[in-house]
């Protein structure tokens, strides 16, 4: 991937909404577990 796509990704502050993900993920992986 191009370095300009994370250039836009962290002005956006999708680097956020991807730490929610990681989270929602470690949850589901515990109910699931």
């Amino acid at each position: 991937m191009p370095t300009w796509i994370f250039l836009v990704i962290s002005e956006i502050g999708i680097d956020c909404e991807i730490r929610v993900l990681c989270k929602l993920c470690m949850v589901l992986s515990r109910i699931w577990s």
